[in-house]
């Protein structure tokens, strides 16, 4: 074989990695949805269904998980659901999620559309509920939890009035970052365990400086499964846990906040 061929398929391995690698097709729903890194269910998928008004929750097999029958009014019409999530607008282990929806007003010349955004829970219970509102976005804040942020139009006038308002809610976003923050990045520093190997009290050191934000120290088995997450305030240094429960095994620890993750250390646990 001579040395061009074999540099041509060098090149193919870097660039493409494994030849046998190819885009597979999972599932499809004939509706609107996405995934979601819930605090304790760990990764879902959720849709939208507008003629049912609900919102269907799978697990990552994409077997159903739970339903939420969502309390839209009969002359109205769901618009969104966003932010499916346990812990970002309260601390309860309850399902919630903003949704939206409207109503079709008409007048003597036209028509407009009147727009309600609320905060429900997975057993119908309000926890917010903005009138005229289109819109919302859930941003992170600088020092604690997050900010919700809501657009209020009145589609009655011309031009339009549009008002903003802003929310302080308890949690932050579970999500992962697109790229790692490499351990001797400045943002982040480090996070150290003792004693390692534990029988389940340890404490985690975070270097000081690290947690400008708030962020959470999610703990995994080998095979990836969420074990443990726990809520790190801002300037934090030090975080004590009690895994007694967990078997004895080998564990992963991460900070994962809004804007970075860090890299997954290791730590055993014994009898």
């Amino acid at each position: 074989m001579n040395k061009p061929i074999i540099y041509a398929a060098i090149i193919l391995l870097v660039t493409f990695g494994r030849l046998d690698a190819q885009i597979q097709f999972e599932q499809s729903f004939n509706y609107s949805g996405t995934f979601a890194q819930l605090e304790n269910a760990g990764q879902k998928f959720f849709l939208m269904d507008l003629a049912a008004r609900q919102c269907r929750i799978y697990n990552a097999d994409y077997s159903l998980w739970k339903t939420v029958q969502l309390n839209v009014p009969n002359s109205q019409t769901l618009s969104d659901v966003r932010y499916v999530s346990q812990h970002l607008f309260n601390s309860d282990d309850q399902v919630e999620m903003v949704i939206i929806y409207y109503k079709y007003i008409a007048t003597s010349s036209s028509y407009y559309y009147l727009y309600t955004t609320d905060v429900v829970n997975e057993n119908g219970n309000v926890l917010l509920s903005v009138s005229g509102s289109s819109w919302a976005e859930v941003l992170p804040d600088a020092s604690q939890g997050s900010k919700l942020l809501t657009w209020v139009y009145d589609y009655s006038t011309w031009p339009y009035a549009v008002q903003t308002r802003i929310y302080r809610i308890p949690g932050i976003l579970m999500h992962i970052p697109d790229t790692e923050t490499q351990s001797d990045d400045p943002l982040i520093g480090r996070v150290s365990v003792y004693p390692n190997p534990t029988n389940g009290e340890v404490t985690f050191k975070m270097e000081d400086g690290l947690l400008r934000n708030e962020a959470w120290l999610v703990i995994s088995d080998e095979s990836g499964k969420l074990c443990s997450k726990t809520i790190l305030r801002a300037g934090s240094v030090e975080q004590n846990l009690n895994l007694v429960h967990l078997n004895p095994g080998t564990y992963y620890y991460e900070v994962i906040s809004p804007w970075y993750r860090s890299k997954a250390s290791r730590f055993i646990k014994i009898e």
